[in-house]
């Protein structure tokens, strides 16, 4: 794909960390969820307690999107290479600290803030079920303008 991450359930994971994957992959099967196993970049609960992933997906959405739009804005924003940008956005949703949440569609779809580290990511277009359509850095100063408007 280009971005060095060619997705996958459980490539290159080890050990517990497999185990968890392995276990939320399980709980979105029995909770029949639609997802393509096969292109599972990542999958981890996130602050809120939610299953969110991330699939390879295409231009329009998942890890294909965020790196075609958006890989320039985490390297100049965060200093985040484009190989990193998956690993990274994992541990920002699995460690980081959710500044708000709300619902951006009529099917329940949401976009949140998260803190990680004293930066800004945005988790836009996710759905109801946990696909994550979008990811992406933003500066402080746009951060806590979205914290004021639609924070806790």
């Amino acid at each position: 794909m280009g971005a060095g991450f060619h997705g996958g359930f459980g490539s290159g994971t080890q050990g517990a960390k497999n185990n968890v994957t392995a276990n939320l992959i399980s709980e979105m099967e029995k909770a029949g969820v639609k997802f393509s196993k096969e292109n599972v970049v990542f999958v981890t609960k996130d602050g809120t307690g939610q299953t969110v992933w991330l699939e390879t997906g295409d231009q329009s959405a998942g890890m294909q999107h965020i790196v075609s739009r958006h890989a320039d804005d985490f390297q100049a924003k965060h200093g985040v290479a484009k190989s990193e940008i998956a690993s990274h956005l994992e541990t920002v949703f699995r460690q980081g600290k959710v500044e708000y949440s709300r619902v951006t569609r009529n099917n329940g779809g949401y976009e949140r803030l998260y803190s990680y580290n004293g930066k800004y990511y945005l988790l836009s277009g996710v759905g109801q079920n946990g696909y994550i359509v979008s990811a992406y850095p933003i500066g402080e100063k746009e951060a806590l303008r979205l914290i004021g408007r639609y924070g806790k």
